[in-house]
């Protein structure tokens, strides 16, 4: 099922006496929804340099504030404070989005630069960024994936679904910072490396389990 759909591909030559499964491009934005890796995410160095983005909208165009928190969510930002969001990513693109969306630019300021306060860097994550949330959604996508081996191979599928739904979940809510950014308190409790090893895990074994049907 997973070779017919192009996740994965194998040499099951007679030659060889054995097979090693690879995981196809299509299968790597399967599991990472076309988004760089989250290894690439957690181990890339930062500038140090912050995005943030403030923005003065009437009270009367409620639409057009709920259409930029739910892009400044879809783009990772993190909610500092009040209408203050910031981003350790680059946005190359905001000027292009904003006029999609008919929002006033002198409504919005984005600026780029470091921080001269004395709070630190990591400070500002555990501020912005809702670990406590994140974590939950990362729990239970990983109870899910420790369950994998229970369940019969007729039932793949429903599994596949059950389980996208619930990494989404978990994936659209990280901000996936590099390591270096995150307190130390946030860094010992959370499970986004877990549950990523522990889904390439999973899918590993579906892949040989699936492969001998």
């Amino acid at each position: 099922m997973m070779k017919d759909r192009g996740w994965i591909v194998w040499d099951d030559s007679r030659e060889t006496g054995s097979w090693v499964p690879k995981i196809t491009q299509i299968g790597l934005e399967l599991l990472t929804d076309s988004i760089a890796t989250p290894e690439t995410a957690w181990s890339r160095p930062w500038d140090g340099k912050w995005i943030m983005v403030t923005f003065d909208l009437p009270s009367h165009c409620a639409d057009l504030r709920w259409q930029l928190r739910t892009w400044l969510r879809k783009r990772r930002f993190g909610h500092l404070q009040g209408s203050v969001w910031i981003s350790a990513n680059d946005i190359e693109d905001w000027e292009v989005e904003m006029g999609k969306r008919k929002i006033d630019p002198s409504a919005i300021v984005v600026m780029e630069g470091r921080s001269l306060s004395k709070n630190k860097d990591s400070e500002y994550v555990g501020k912005a960024w809702d670990f406590d949330s994140i974590n939950l959604k990362y729990k239970e996508c990983l109870n899910f994936l420790e369950r994998s081996e229970e369940t019969e191979a007729s039932e793949f599928a429903k599994w596949q679904q059950t389980e996208s739904k619930l990494w989404k979940e978990a994936f659209e809510a990280d901000p996936f910072l590099p390591m270096s950014l995150l307190p130390n308190e946030v860094k010992r409790k959370y499970l986004g490396p877990a549950t990523w090893e522990k889904r390439k895990a999973a899918y590993g074994f579906w892949t040989e389990r699936l492969a001998t049907r």
